[in-house]
């Protein structure tokens, strides 16, 4: 494996330190609604918005260790083949730098149903050890000079995409909440997939990472 390169730019070190204290906020504070239980995992909605967006989400015990889910969480061949298990089409998914050892930015750019055109995603992504096997993880949009807008495609946004995860042996608890904005005139329909990819975000990461794992993908 090639030795990476930490940039350290302190305007994303500040950043990192912005949004995994957001992250503690949107976990720590508020209430939560269960809507149901699908695949082991209760969905759930949190009843006071996020800078303007309605956070949804899940919460249950998935499969694997925490070094596991570090491990998918910073690869992207991990997430373009997940989001290409959930029918969608991508186009590229990865990791543009990597600011320090717990932070990278990335980079998605993806095929929506029609009639979208195509969006993409420039993000910082990070983690925090809480103590206790406790972890906090979060990923927020930002700009990237590497990846900048242009007229190809629509630059959407993660307000938030927020897991906290709790170690039990070999299984991890974890309880996910985030929201992703498309920006533009959204159909109804799309709307829909928006909040189902949020509500099942852990079910395919869960039926996903034992298939990649065979393959030697994770």
């Amino acid at each position: 494996m090639e030795a990476r390169t930490y940039t350290r730019n302190p305007e994303h070190l500040a950043f990192k330190e912005q949004i995994l204290r957001e992250a503690e906020e949107i976990l720590n504070t508020g209430s939560y609604t269960t809507k149901k239980e699908k695949k082991g995992f209760a969905h759930i909605v949190r009843n006071e918005e996020f800078e303007g967006h309605r956070l949804l989400g899940s919460e249950g015990t998935m499969d694997l260790s925490w070094e596991a889910f570090l491990s998918a969480f910073t690869n992207p061949e991990f997430f373009h083949e997940m989001t290409k298990h959930t029918g969608k089409k991508v186009v590229e998914t990865s990791i543009i730098e990597w600011v320090d050892e717990t932070c990278y930015i990335g980079y998605q750019l993806v095929n929506p149903p029609f009639p979208l055109s195509k969006r993409s995603f420039v993000f910082l992504a990070t983690w925090e050890d809480l103590g206790d096997g406790k972890h906090i993880v979060n990923a927020k949009s930002l700009s990237h000079d590497k990846k900048p807008e242009n007229s190809k495609d629509v630059r959407a946004v993660l307000p938030a995409t927020v897991y906290m995860i709790e170690e039990r042996g070999e299984q991890i608890y974890v309880k996910f909440s985030g929201t992703f904005d498309l920006k533009g005139s959204i159909p109804s329909a799309i709307k829909k997939m928006v909040e189902t990819d949020n509500y099942s975000r852990l079910e395919v990461f869960n039926e996903v990472h034992p298939i990649l794992k065979k393959r030697g993908i994770v």
